[in-house]
């Protein structure tokens, strides 16, 4: 069973975005209140850049690098297990997995480590400043080589 992703998007105005599913349904959701941290905080007083975005991965992400997390999109939160064809893999195992298969190439890693967080196939409980999942990758791969539990 494939797992539900966002396949086209377009801003409303509100702060809303029209969502057109994988699974054939079309939803539209007030992302006012998500529209927090470094990278979505600006969007919420820019209409123009609100609106300029594209759909990557099955994800919704701005021209500046913000993105959301489409289970946030589609379910209001996790999928329902149902919708899940497997547990998502910790941070720490993908990223060494990432890391393994892509070493010494960093960019490629955090590239990989970031389109599999938008699959859903790793998962992020929050992100409380708004980092695009690229950072975040970048952030992740320097800690484990900082931290040693990333092999250098």
């Amino acid at each position: 069973m494939a797992m539900t992703r966002i396949q086209e998007a377009s801003a409303l105005p509100g702060h809303r975005l029209r969502l057109v599913l994988t699974d054939g349904r079309t939803l539209e959701r007030d992302v006012r209140d998500l529209l927090r941290g470094e990278l979505l905080e600006p969007l919420q007083r820019n209409a123009a850049a609100f609106a300029d975005f594209s759909v990557r991965d099955g994800a919704v992400v701005w021209a500046n690098g913000a993105d959301l997390c489409p289970d946030v999109l589609i379910w209001n939160g996790v999928p329902p297990e149902h919708d899940l064809p497997f547990v998502p893999i910790a941070q720490r195992t993908m990223m060494q997995e990432v890391w393994r298969r892509n070493r010494p190439d960093e960019l490629r890693t955090i590239h990989e480590y970031a389109a599999s967080e938008r699959r859903g196939e790793v998962f992020r409980e929050r992100n409380v400043h708004g980092v695009d999942a690229e950072e975040y990758a970048r952030r992740l791969l320097d800690d484990g080589r900082r931290k040693g539990w990333l092999e250098v």
